[in-house]
């Protein structure tokens, strides 16, 4: 049996066998992957069957998280979740647990099917690998306004029962305080740390800081970190034309990560989405659209692993009550469903596009956030906008 370090050596190509070296890839990946299940019903026995059959925790995990929607009896499940899925193993014990009511969930099915949860009872669960992220509870503001060396970007869900707090941090991403690296949204009810045996504790926040690679344990991490606008503006432009402009706004994303050095041609771990609660249905007509475009773009039926042996990435997220990020245009009015997309190079630059959608990358050897920071709109307030996020 190979030891990990020889492992992560034969992945990197140092192997005679190509063909070893892309089966020892999958391995390592395998064993440092995102793990991500949305459980789209309340019967715990069969969220329990989905979960261990689903995600495969073959690594050191610095925390699981929980986001459920508004619906009686969730909030009570996810605690009864969380207690099963550490009996059975699937779930370590003495990793920090996080849950929050949020407006809407995004991800895949066991079953591996997108969808978009924006009513009914369901349950996303994300189990965080120690070799890419910490969770945390709250959110340092007095560190998020300087870039941190171990930290690529970080995710914040904010508590919507702490208006004030909430107040706090729009103030500092306003006034352009923030790194644009910081990005997120606001949950429906309340953040709180989840402990085995049910009991729990209040938090005005959950992050997720994203490490970066160099810094994090064993030499891991991630080497990108890519944040789009989705914005539409409340133009009465909605169905077909905004499923075709959110397909290109897909694709435009996909192609500049893929342009990224060092990473070019390697997939990304993991695609996180905070989006406005007015999006979904609401605004395209047809359920779980932008789910589907971004499982279609990253995770191809044909291919049940990419050409080094690294399976898809997560994909998962939430319908928020206002977001925290680079907003298009001015005063939440920018539209990204008019103008033609921007060019990898304008998108590289990282400046506020043309059709008003803004594009934000760090994480490139040598970039700061500072320098990809681009024109940015902060605040935690949209005109039906959203974020899509990739790390990998």
């Amino acid at each position: 049996v190979l030891s990990f370090g020889r492992a992560q050596e034969l992945a990197r190509g140092r192997c005679v066998s190509r063909g070893v070296g892309r089966r020892c890839a999958g391995t390592v990946a395998a064993a440092t992957r995102i793990e991500a299940l949305l459980c789209n019903t309340l019967e715990l026995e069969r969220m329990v069957e989905d979960a261990v059959s689903t995600l495969r925790v073959q690594y050191e995990a610095s925390g699981v998280l929980f986001l459920y929607t508004r619906f009686r009896a969730c909030r009570t499940r996810t605690a009864e979740l969380h207690a099963a899925l550490v009996e059975r193993g699937v779930l370590p014990r003495n990793v920090p647990a996080f849950r929050a009511q949020v407006w809407g969930l995004l991800g895949l099915t066991a079953a591996g099917r997108p969808l978009e949860l924006e009513e009914g009872p369901g349950v996303l669960i994300v189990v965080f690998p120690r070799a890419f992220a910490e969770l945390e509870a709250g959110f340092d503001s007095d560190a998020a306004q300087g870039a941190s060396p171990h930290v690529i970007a970080t995710s914040v869900i904010l508590s919507g029962c702490e208006e004030a707090f909430v107040q706090e941090v729009e103030a500092l991403d306003t006034d352009g305080k923030l790194v644009p690296s910081v990005f997120g949204g606001v949950a429906r009810g309340r953040t709180e740390a989840l402990h085995v045996g049910g009991a729990s504790s209040g938090a005005d926040a959950v992050s997720i800081r994203w490490l970066r690679a160099g810094t994090a344990p064993a030499g891991a991490g991630l080497r990108l970190a890519h944040v789009q606008t989705m914005g539409n503006r409340t133009s009465g432009r909605g169905g077909a034309i905004a499923q075709q402009r959110a397909k290109e706004l897909v694709a435009m994303q996909q192609k500049a990560v893929a342009a990224v050095p060092p990473a070019g041609g390697h997939p990304p771990r993991a695609i996180v989405v905070f989006a406005c609660n007015g999006r979904g249905t609401r605004l395209y007509e047809d359920p779980s659209m932008e789910t589907s475009l971004i499982h279609e773009a990253y995770c191809p039926v044909k291919e049940a692993e990419n050409s080094e042996g690294r399976s898809h990435p997560a994909i998962f997220g939430m319908f928020c009550g206002g977001e925290l990020g680079p907003r298009a245009g001015h005063e939440g009015s920018g539209s990204s469903d008019t103008e033609e997309p921007l060019s990898t190079q304008e998108i590289w630059a990282g400046h506020a596009a043309k059709d008003g959608v803004s594009h934000l990358e760090v994480a490139s050897a040598g970039q700061t956030a500072d320098s990809a920071a681009g024109q940015r709109q902060g605040g935690i307030r949209s005109s039906l906008q959203g974020f899509t996020t990739i790390v990998g």
